[in-house]
């Protein structure tokens, strides 16, 4: 039986333009200054991930995802990068993150995961917000708080990760903007997942 032709899909927030020269610079930053070594990212390939899909997701979903996406109310929000760090995986990642998740990323991540799990071949009981910059570091950099990026999230996007190209590329899907009221103050927590 053969294998179904690639078809990576995932919901994510990806930063504008104007903040790639930023995050780049904190990338560049922090492997001279740990001597993380490895590679870092394509700026184009800046993003958060929101939902994960699977690898296999079929083409015939997508108007389903697509519907299910544009029905979701969630806030506008601020999202400020002021802590970086690597994952303990053999890939050993590097990312960005916040310090402290606005309550208004955790509501869309419930959002999504509420309105489009059946959809989804993959589990997707959580997330923890990160922004890879690198990955193959040559050691692991702990916890580190980092000058902080903050930009205006005002959308999130359905992207399509095209794995057959070399270095794969990101297809935009479909746009969703940001609506509702603002959420009930709440106390602020420390993320303390990573």
């Amino acid at each position: 039986m053969q294998e179904p032709e690639p078809n990576r899909l995932f919901f994510a927030l990806v930063p504008p333009a104007a903040l790639h020269a930023d995050i780049s610079a904190a990338a560049t930053t922090l492997q001279q200054e740990h001597t993380l070594g490895g590679r870092l990212l394509n700026p184009q390939r800046y993003h958060i991930t929101l939902f994960f899909f699977g690898d296999y997701t079929p083409p015939s979903s997508e108007p389903d995802i697509l519907q299910a996406a544009a029905d979701i109310i969630s806030p506008p929000f601020e999202l400020t990068l002021d802590k970086a760090g690597c994952f303990p995986n053999r890939d050993i990642a590097t990312w960005l993150a916040p310090n402290e998740t606005p309550p208004e990323l955790d509501h869309l991540g419930q959002q999504l995961r509420k309105t489009v799990s059946h959809l989804s071949r993959e589990r997707n009981s959580g997330f923890t917000p990160h922004l890879t910059i690198g990955r193959q570091a040559s050691q692991r950099l702990r916890p580190t708080l980092i000058t902080p990026i903050t930009w205006q999230v005002k959308e999130f996007v359905l992207i399509r990760s095209i794995l057959h190209e070399y270095p794969a590329r990101y297809e935009t899907l479909g746009r969703f903007p940001l609506r509702g009221a603002p959420l009930p103050p709440m106390p602020k927590q420390a993320n303390l997942g990573f």
